[in-house]
């Protein structure tokens, strides 16, 4: 009967977290960094380049996902289509991950544990990880990485194969998730010194585990010295590794500067910074349901003490396993405050910190899993702390359930390709005024095969023309910016510089030159507008500001 409810709560959270991740992939609105990777390997492919290599090249994502990418989007794909297959690596990386962190915890407590629901619960169900499996983005992969990171770890410590053969393997391991993001280069000097420090308890030749971890590092080494060579070094000389104006913060509060104002001002300072804001990172690992609801500050705030207990209950545990976990834990923190001290990292509620929530998650287990243990005690059903468990998740499932609807309506795409390629043929529209990156008007197969028109590159305003115009009616599309005096005379700007720089080449290549957009914004009044406000950012918390799903669709007519 036990292992019967197991594979059903089992069965329910791996359903519910396939199905939200498959369910509408191409429906969830994009993003200049989402749409942009399909944009980028297709400007690749049709300069006939290779275009493995394009996405980390030009963007700051680790290669791995981007070696399958190019196989699946064509430039015949229509704007749907390109979504879909350009998802479908994050989506199948992210499914894969529900199947890691089963394994995960086989390894760790044994088949058929029951500490395995809550965190695969969250793992499931998180918003923010539900988001990132449908976007181009390579962070669904990173938050999967990680718990492969943990079984590797946990398979070390289990089985104590204190082999040169073992190290190695975990070396070429450790290298290759060092391909799918980044920051698992950070990971690397955790993983060894936490192993090291494990098998030197059951080692009494010290020297041959020193020469066997001497030999792993060169196997990292070498195996992500291409990496460096070819994107990291760019990318470290550019400054770009964590650091962007709108991740953070409006006010710069998420990251680490201290005052300078006195030793107890600056103590204050750190203690206020890390703590606040780790309750915002701590939602965002958690958040399964509105953060505008009623309960869900109160919920995070019982799972925060869940956290607590759980974290020092890893440290204290008796058991050998565990306790080593603990340590691999705390020095990942030590490791995660270190970044953001040195500013590598802003210690944001975005997907820069959500690779860390298999971390979370884990430990918040571990305390709640400790309270319905002495809860059962007391009470004197040793069984309780199992079954309280599978009623938490019935009742976790339930409030998802309730609320996933809200996350499908609010997250809907509103950019139509139909519906635009409409609109501009009914006002016979001549150009279309692209305003604040918005690229994805510029993937839609409709409207590049009505214009005859696609330029390569990456533009904050661009220009959507078959060639000299007369801007007799203009089709103003944004997804960030309404069409008003400023907008539209910073738009006219950056088009009629780039028009400028660009007509040469264009001559030079037998095409005809386009017009530059002489006329001011008095020159024209709205025949058409439909306006769509939204305040849903990409990420799951709106405390940082970088792009929502807006629709503003102006027809320009000249006067």
């Amino acid at each position: 009967m036990k292992r019967n409810i197991w594979f059903l709560c089992i069965g329910l959270i791996i359903v519910t977290g396939i199905f939200a991740r498959v369910y509408d992939l191409s429906g969830h609105f994009s993003h200049i960094d989402d749409i942009g990777v399909a944009k980028t390997i297709l400007d690749h492919k049709l300069a006939d380049k290779s275009p493995f290599l394009a996405v980390p090249s030009r963007w700051t994502f680790a290669p791995f996902q981007y070696f399958i990418t190019p196989f699946l989007v064509s430039i015949d794909h229509t704007y749907r289509q390109l979504l879909f297959w350009g998802r479908l690596p994050s989506c199948f990386f992210g499914i894969l991950g529900i199947f890691f962190m089963i394994q995960f915890y086989r390894l760790y407590e044994g088949d058929f544990s029951y500490k395995t629901l809550v965190p695969l619960f969250f793992f499931c169900c998180t918003w923010e990880n539900i988001i990132f499996s449908k976007l181009m983005y390579n962070y669904a992969l990173a938050v999967t990485a990680f718990v492969v990171l943990l079984i590797l770890y946990m398979d070390y410590l289990k089985k104590m194969n204190f082999t040169l053969k073992k190290v190695l393997f975990n070396s070429l391991c450790l290298g290759a998730l060092c391909w799918m993001h980044y920051i698992f280069l950070y990971f690397v000097p955790v993983f060894y010194l936490c192993t090291f420090l494990y098998a030197c308890q059951f080692t009494e030749n010290k020297g041959k585990v020193v020469l066997q971890y001497c030999l792993g590092g060169i196997v990292v080494i070498v195996s992500v010295f291409p990496l460096w060579f070819l994107f990291l070094r760019k990318l470290i000389a550019s400054g770009h590794y964590g650091l962007y104006g709108w991740n953070s913060g409006i006010d710069k509060e998420f990251v680490f500067h201290l005052p300078e104002a006195g030793f107890f001002h600056d103590i204050g300072y750190a203690v206020s910074f890390f703590f606040k804001n780790f309750f915002y990172i701590f939602q965002l690992n958690t958040g399964f349901f509105p953060n505008t609801h009623s309960i869900f500050l109160p919920l995070s705030i019982v799972f925060l003490i869940f956290f607590v207990i759980g974290f020092f209950r890893l440290l204290t545990h008796k058991n050998l396993h565990k306790r080593y976990l603990g340590i691999f834990f705390v020095v990942t923190i030590i490791v995660w405050i270190l970044l953001v001290c040195t500013q590598r990292l802003t210690f944001s509620p975005t997907r820069h910190n959500f690779i860390f929530m298999p971390l979370i998650v884990i430990t918040l287990t571990e305390g709640l899993y400790l309270v319905l243990k002495e809860i059962g005690k007391r009470i004197g059903r040793s069984h309780f702390k199992d079954w309280g468990q599978a009623v938490i998740i019935v009742g976790l499932l339930i409030l998802f359930g309730c609320h996933y609807q809200t996350f499908l309506i609010e997250r809907k795409d509103r950019l139509n390709e139909q519906e635009i390629l409409k609109i501009v043929k009914t006002y016979n529209v001549d150009t279309i005024i692209l305003a604040v990156w918005t690229q994805q008007v510029e993937m839609m197969k409709s409207i590049r095969d009505h214009f005859q028109f696609y330029e390569t590159g990456f533009r904050e305003d661009a220009n959507i023309s078959k060639g000299p115009s007369t801007y007799k009616r203009i089709a103003w599309i944004s997804h960030r910016d309404k069409f008003s005096p400023k907008s539209y005379e910073r738009a006219r700007s950056a088009v009629n510089h780039y028009i400028y720089y660009t007509n040469p080449r264009r001559v030079k290549r037998n095409k005809k030159e386009l017009s530059l957009l002489r006329y001011t914004f008095r020159s024209y009044r709205v025949i058409y507008k439909k306006v769509i406000d939204s305040d849903v950012e990409l990420e799951f918390d709106n405390r940082t500001h970088n792009g929502t799903n807006n629709l503003y669709i102006y027809i320009l007519e000249r006067n």
